[in-house]
């Protein structure tokens, strides 16, 4: 249903597009009576349209965070830039054609100016605003990151203690007492991160990460546990696992599970 959607966005896009460029061409000669190529300049506002459409496109597609981590910064270092550069370039452009009544007096394409120049700020506000949340998202989890750490290192100790390990060695349930080492890199390869939206978000059987004690949002890379289902950050049970083979929530064995898929690979 997302994916109807997109498509049928970016057709309603694509159409509106290509009435602005119809318009352009339509008003060509119009354009003869200003003193700069604000022709020239609104075609290529819409090709900046047409690019970041494509790479927005091409990275809600990528399920690799480093592709996407890739196009992401050629966006934001390269062509954000220029784009805004652009913009500012035809402010100054249209701002000094103000004082030139001939460009204006009798041409009625000038809402197509003003139209894209709206467009064009309220586009460089947007992506201004979505990279201060993706650097305040990222610095979080930084900060998450460093929270696990402290808390492994925090149960490493407490496993150390003799009183403890004899506490666990006594449970009922035997797998507990831990003292396996963490999963592999190659174990834990079979665990993938699953790019979180407003489908799966309602499917997960636990929707807060119990590790760093912090909501599952959408657009937030998670992993499925296999067998127990339980939901977490994908950095956040990548660095439990690294040290410990067992689900935080219930205990259960992630490695027998990862044996199990294994087998049903070489059936």
């Amino acid at each position: 249903m997302t994916n109807f959607k997109n498509y049928v966005g970016d057709f309603f896009y694509c159409l509106f597009l290509g009435f602005l460029i119809y318009r352009i061409i339509s008003s060509w000669s119009g354009f003869k009576q200003c003193d700069r190529p604000l022709n020239i300049w609104l075609l290529v506002t819409l090709g900046f349209y047409v690019l970041k459409r494509v790479f927005l496109f091409s990275m809600n597609s990528i399920e690799n965070p480093n592709y996407f981590k890739y196009f992401l910064s050629v966006y934001l270092a390269l062509i954000y830039p220029a784009f805004a550069y652009w913009t500012i370039h035809g402010t100054i452009w249209i701002a000094e054609e103000g004082t030139n009544h001939k460009c204006f007096e009798n041409f009625a394409g000038f809402w197509l100016i003003y139209l894209c120049l709206g467009l064009s700020y309220v586009l460089i506000i947007t992506i201004m605003t979505y990279t201060i949340y993706e650097t305040v998202h990222f610095y979080r989890m930084i900060r998450i990151r460093r929270r696990i750490e402290d808390i492994l290192n925090n149960i490493d100790i407490l496993l150390a203690s003799n009183n403890l390990q004899n506490l666990l060695g006594n449970s009922n349930n035997g797998n507990f007492a831990r003292n396996e080492l963490g999963l592999t890199e190659s174990e834990r390869a079979y665990l993938k991160p699953i790019l979180l939206n407003q489908e799966n978000l309602e499917e997960l059987k636990t929707q807060d990460c119990s590790i760093c004690i912090e909501h599952l949002n959408e657009n937030d890379y998670i992993v499925i546990l296999p067998g127990c289902k339980h939901s977490f950050h994908s950095i956040c049970i990548q660095s439990w696992l690294e040290r410990k083979p067992f689900c935080p929530n219930c205990k259960g064995n992630i490695r027998d599970h990862i044996l199990e898929i294994k087998k049903e690979e070489n059936v």
